[in-house]
């Protein structure tokens, strides 16, 4: 009984509300279309301000870092230059106060390329039979000529990072020479990353990455984990960086195993009878 009246009751609410909607004034609809538009607007217009916003932040703070960049680029070329001279002149000791500055300034173009990259971002590309031109937002950001066969690729100074910039500055005479002044392993395990690329510029980073880690832990621990990534045949930054921070170079080196000599017994034919079997036709 009382849900057969509450059925009834619901449909003559929504019946008389139809009605009322039916012959409610168009003036007022309008007004009200009108309304809810203006505060669609405002949101819309609103959200678009704080886009706005924040793109003129994150294009502030890159063009901060572009310069901090390019600052950095600039005075590790600079100590490059310097060092050379005084190395020309004989002097040692300036060499070496000025490569160690170099050394700081790419450490932190290394620390700075994150930032003047566009990552994660949506681009457009557009190909040429002779060019490719790289877009961002409508701004083309890159533009490099097409290089005809499978496999190739040429590099543009101009257009590499400020941080890869610096690292052109080295050449891979000059970082075995500097890893050698840290330690024989060292030396060795730099031109061994510079050997399995298949251009030694693409190993310059992870190079300069182990200078990094010799300033934080020191020559000594440094030498001692490239040995140890030496000995596991991984010429990788990231396999000395993990022994370091695990301290694994403070434990000792684990011997090579040493080959068994062979048993000699009259029942092992050895090597030799296999020879004989293939050159005697009548074991077949």
């Amino acid at each position: 009984m009382w849900q057969t009246i509450r059925r009834f009751w619901k449909y003559l609410a929504v019946k008389l509300r139809v009605r009322h909607e039916e012959r409610a004034d168009p003036k007022v609809q309008l007004e009200q279309a009108i309304q809810e538009a203006k505060e669609q607007h405002k949101r819309l217009t609103e959200q678009a301000a704080n886009v706005i916003a924040n793109q003129k932040q994150a294009q502030t703070r890159l063009d901060r870092a572009v310069a901090e960049s390019e600052k950095a680029s600039a005075s590790a070329r600079q100590a490059l230059l310097l060092a050379d001279q005084e190395d020309r002149m004989g002097n040692a000791d300036a060499v070496a106060r000025f490569e160690e500055a170099a050394e700081v300034f790419a450490a932190k173009l290394v620390d700075l390329e994150p930032q003047v990259q566009v990552v994660h971002a949506r681009v457009e590309a557009r190909f040429t039979a002779a060019t490719i031109e790289v877009f961002v937002s409508g701004r083309r950001v890159a533009a490099h000529a097409r290089v005809a066969g499978r496999g190739r690729f040429i590099t543009e100074v101009a257009h590499m990072p400020h941080a890869h910039r610096a690292h052109a500055e080295w050449t891979p005479s000059r970082l075995i020479a500097w890893a050698e002044q840290t330690g024989a392993a060292t030396g060795r395990l730099v031109a061994g990353i510079l050997e399995r690329r298949p251009h030694p510029e693409q190993g310059y980073r992870a190079c300069l990455g182990l200078m990094r880690l010799g300033r934080l832990h020191g020559g000594d621990r440094l030498d001692a984990a490239c040995q140890r990534a030496e000995q596991l045949r991984s010429y990788r930054y990231r396999t000395v960086e993990h022994i370091l921070r695990h301290q694994q170079d403070r434990l000792p080196l684990e011997a090579p195993p040493t080959a068994r000599p062979l048993v000699t017994h009259e029942n092992l034919r050895g090597a030799t009878y296999y020879e004989e079997c293939h050159a005697d036709p009548s074991h077949d």
